[in-house]
């Protein structure tokens, strides 16, 4: 049986990776030391943090290879912004989540996908856009690379 010590350790890297809040690690803390698990309540999320979740996890996730290997941010206050966002060919003024998912490419290496999710005046999430890149060296994709800068397209049907 494992001490508390090696415990306390193996919870500790779960939670550097990622795999446990900091809510869930005291709650497994107060566990281990024989606390009531009410002791530390459980966060109750917002409508727009329960639907953030549920767009990453049904839908965005489903745009990658490897789904079960992607991870994204807990939504925060911060990340959600009011301005100006260009796609359809124009810019738009709206409500919006800056975010990102982190997701294995072919060859198992993570990489970070930028996001942007808008949100409708009733709060509702509506669109999942990603930043549009081009590449190639002719004339015709510089101007591309131009038309596209700092555009957005939608990364998968909501």
């Amino acid at each position: 049986m494992a001490t508390m010590e090696e415990k306390m350790g193996a919870l500790t890297r779960l939670m550097q990776d990622g795999i446990l809040s900091a809510g869930e690690f005291a709650r497994v803390v107060a566990a281990l030391n024989g606390a009531e698990a009410a002791a530390v309540p459980a966060k109750v999320k917002s409508p727009l943090e329960l639907q953030y979740d549920e767009v990453f996890s049904k839908h965005i996730i489903n745009a990658f290879k490897s789904p079960a290997s992607c991870k994204w941010p807990e939504l925060t206050p911060e990340m959600v912004v009011k301005g100006t966002i260009k796609f359809d060919g124009k810019e738009n003024q709206c409500t919006y989540i800056d975010t990102y998912i982190d997701a294995p490419n072919s060859y198992g290496a993570l990489l970070r996908q930028k996001l942007k999710l808008v949100v409708d005046e009733n709060g509702k999430i509506t669109r999942a856009l990603q930043e549009l890149k081009t590449s190639g060296v002719t004339l015709l994709g510089i101007l591309a690379n131009a038309a596209l800068k700092d555009s957005w397209g939608d990364i998968c049907k909501l």
